[in-house]
């Protein structure tokens, strides 16, 4: 079995909340590998303090640990998705490089929502539906939900809502990973699991969805983060992937 772990997971078995052994045992999954991807080296380099290169290094050595250097590789230009044998101080190199020499990526912090907070609650107000109603939707329920009101969304299916929105967003052909992406910027407009706004939000919402692509590859994909949970659950059941999401207890 192939399971990824959000970053929340690798954080608290970093922090000696739980061991790997321990997870495993609670989500009842043997003979497991383990895997990691570029956005958990870009969370690493997002820590402050005097000491980040020492917390980088760390976590570097945690995340090689945890995955046995096992690491999820999506093309910058493709989006093409693949299993590698990478070292995590590898990508923290790569990154850099990229940052000083490159403005291409999977994704840019100019691709990020252009919709304000103003526009989002006006949006949802006129949806008529409250977050905390939808939050208790059951994924069918959220997609119905689509449909009842798609003349809120110019008369279009979720599907082709999806493509559009991938196109607007992205100014991009739509593949899985523009999809994700797109899916995870039209929950948080219609306000599912909507996330705090902060300056930083469109980001972490971003980096939220990265991993939601990178664990469409695995088995499983183990988060404690409710919101990407229940946004995830529901982006495998739009594209139809058979990732099954759940927290370090094994619950889903």
């Amino acid at each position: 079995m192939n399971i990824y772990l959000d970053n929340n997971i690798v954080i608290d078995i970093e922090d000696g909340n739980y061991s790997l052994e321990e997870l495993v045992s609670k989500i009842g999954i043997q003979q497991s590998k383990i895997f990691y991807s570029s956005v958990h080296i870009t969370e690493a380099n997002e820590m402050n303090g005097q000491d980040k290169t020492q917390k980088i290094e760390r976590r570097c050595r945690t995340i090689s640990n945890i995955t046995s250097n096992n690491y999820i590789n999506i093309d910058p230009n493709t989006h093409l998705i693949q299993k590698q044998i990478v070292k995590p101080e590898q990508i923290l190199k790569r990154q850099k490089y990229w940052t000083n020499n490159s403005t291409s990526g999977a994704l840019q912090k100019t691709e990020l929502s252009a919709v304000s907070q103003e526009q989002k609650v006006a949006f949802r107000e006129s949806l008529g539906i409250s977050p905390k109603e939808i939050n208790n939707y059951s994924v069918k329920e959220v997609i119905e939900q689509f449909e009842i009101k798609k003349d809120k969304f110019g008369n279009m299916s979720l599907p082709e809502l999806i493509e559009t929105a991938t196109r607007i967003k992205l100014g991009k052909s739509a593949t899985i990973l523009t999809k994700i992406v797109a899916t995870f910027e039209l929950l948080d407009l219609i306000g599912f699991w909507k996330d705090i706004y902060t300056t930083k939000s469109d980001f972490a919402r971003a980096q939220d969805s990265q991993h939601c692509v990178s664990a469409s590859v695995c088995d499983y994909f183990i988060s404690n983060d409710k919101k990407t949970r229940s946004k995830s659950r529901l982006v495998y059941d739009i594209f139809k992937i058979n990732t099954k999401v759940l927290d370090s207890n094994g619950n889903e």
